[in-house]
């Protein structure tokens, strides 16, 4: 969501908590988050590269309730329906 809404920094944080929370856990296996690569690839050379980075330090260094903190704020300010689609 936060990457979607264009806030590349919040997005790089809740990104780098979640790695940091797999590794953790043993539970990281590249082709099962293959998903969102394409996603992270272009926030990591596109205009706010350099916001995207320092949040994923940010991020990396996270507690687990501070991640979960963060990811229900991003809900609280941005709710979104589920199955609702943008209409043009």
């Amino acid at each position: 969501m936060a990457a979607l809404s264009g806030d590349v920094e919040r997005a790089g944080r809740l990104l780098g908590a979640a790695q940091t929370l797999r590794e953790r856990v043993g539970l990281f296996n590249p082709s099962a988050f293959a998903f969102h690569s394409q996603l992270v690839g272009s926030l990591r050379s596109g205009p706010g590269a350099e916001l995207f980075e320092h949040g994923y330090t940010e991020g990396r260094g996270l507690t687990p309730q501070d991640a979960v903190e963060e990811a229900l704020a991003l809900t609280r300010e941005r709710p979104v329906a589920v199955g609702a689609q943008e209409q043009s």
